[in-house]
């Protein structure tokens, strides 16, 4: 392991243990794990904090700073004079620019590169948004609607998503939509109070306590357990399936959409910190596909 790679896992692999009050003996969140890395062993900081120098003006690559990743509500967090948010807006569209594939490589690929950027490293970086999606659909024999979702890590280095479990949501929602625009499936919305459909296929992981029920407040030093992981390897795939009751006489084209939502916080616990209602994360689309069936 590099001294980059180094760096950024100390914090990002989080070990629990009795020595530190916790009720287990587990890795948490980790953003790298052995056989997790893409092929050529990249740092986190390849693909997370790329470099972007034009010149040689110096011995040391310079770095935006920008870290990329799933920051898209910095200005949610933020605390500070009006001054700083141009600052704080440009770090959330580098990270929308990133999360859809189209961050800009200037000056790391091309006969002027200073710095040798691999070329698997902008391979990956421009290969599409945080998931690669596919949606496939057909009529069965009973006329019901049978659909497949396909979501594939092609691009993270790590397994997707890392964590924290507990406070991040990772959803699937699905709709099919008829002719005239009448929905006639949807999976994966959110109700009046912005909480996420109970039926939606998740990824994540649960984090219990000692009574087996999800620790509350970011408690990890409560976590005895962490089970049903729903992570995508690195390099893998996952299938979801759905069937839809279709009326008699329907209206052709369908129009099927899969997307992955994202919200950085869930709504249950930003209403324990700033009173309910007061200020609820929003549920950004990370990844989209869309289909039409006759």
């Amino acid at each position: 392991m590099g001294e980059p790679q180094r760096i950024c896992v100390s914090c990002h692999i989080l070990q629990l243990s009795p020595d530190m009050g916790a009720m287990t003996n587990d890795q948490i969140q980790a953003a790298a794990t052995s056989g997790s890395q893409k092929p050529g062993e990249l740092a986190c900081t390849d693909c997370h904090m790329p470099t972007l120098t034009f010149e040689r003006s110096f011995e040391q690559a310079k770095y935006d700073h920008f870290v990329s990743g799933i920051g898209l509500d910095f200005e949610l967090f933020a605390n500070h004079p009006e001054a700083d948010y141009q600052a704080i807006r440009a770090a959330r569209a580098n990270a929308v620019e990133f999360l859809e594939g189209k961050l800009n490589l200037k000056g790391l690929v091309g006969e002027k590169r200073v710095y040798e950027i691999a070329d698997e490293t902008a391979q990956i970086l421009r290969s599409g948004g945080a998931l690669s999606m596919a949606i496939e659909a057909h009529r069965s024999d009973s006329g019901r609607l049978k659909i497949e979702v396909t979501s594939a890590n092609t691009r993270a280095g790590h397994p997707f998503p890392i964590g924290p479990f507990d406070l991040n949501e990772v959803w699937q929602e699905v709709e099919v939509i008829d002719a005239t625009g009448n929905r006639l499936f949807h999976v994966g919305g959110l109700d009046e109070r912005k909480r996420v459909d109970p039926t939606a296929n998740r990824l994540g992981a649960d984090e219990l306590d000692r009574d087996g029920h999800h620790i509350k407040h970011h408690r990890i030093w409560d976590i005895a357990a962490v089970t049903n992981r729903r992570q995508i390897p690195q390099g893998g795939s996952v299938q979801h399936r759905y069937e839809v009751d279709l009326p008699e006489e329907v209206s052709t084209p369908l129009q099927l959409v899969a997307r992955w939502r994202y919200r950085r916080v869930n709504p249950d616990f930003s209403d324990w910190v700033y009173g309910e209602g007061v200020k609820t994360f929003p549920a950004h689309e990370i990844a989209v596909t869309r289909s039409e069936l006759q």
